[in-house]
């Protein structure tokens, strides 16, 4: 799904890489019965940073209690962490260490 377009529709979110990660999280939810989670493709790794822009001017952002990002580490596991902290940064969020 594309994350310019979907709406928060759920307290918790999981934002993914691509379709297979879609696939994946979504049947593994099924699987465990949880249906409080909602799963948002961001597309590639170059659109995560403008995902979390969407995710933050959604009317319903306040009401978030989680979000998860699952992305690839591609072949530098520094530089996808480096990534992420640098997409939450740009948008004024918390920022975790690893």
């Amino acid at each position: 799904m594309d994350s310019n377009k979907q709406k928060l529709e759920k307290e918790r979110v999981i934002l993914v890489e691509g379709k297979d990660a879609e696939r994946f999280f979504i049947c593994s939810l099924n699987k465990y019965q949880i249906d409080d989670v909602q799963i948002i493709d961001f597309g590639g790794v170059n659109q995560l940073q403008n995902a979390i822009g969407v995710l933050v001017n959604d009317s319903r952002y306040d009401q978030l209690k989680t979000v998860v990002i699952a992305r690839d580490a591609e072949k530098d596991y520094n530089s996808a962490i480096q990534s992420i902290q640098s997409s939450l940064e740009k948008h004024h969020l918390p920022v975790p260490s690893f």
